[in-house]
């Protein structure tokens, strides 16, 4: 996965989860992704 196309599913799953209140991950999957994010 490269970094765009991390940026939109992380920014996807913020909307579901604040906007919607509709989360699609667990707050640990997301913050795996997250981290990940960071380190690239």
């Amino acid at each position: 996965m490269d970094y765009r196309e991390l940026v939109d599913k992380l920014n996807y799953y913020s909307k579901k989860y604040y906007v919607y209140d509709d989360p699609v991950v667990t707050d640990a999957e997301y913050d795996e992704l997250y981290n990940k994010l960071l380190k690239m």
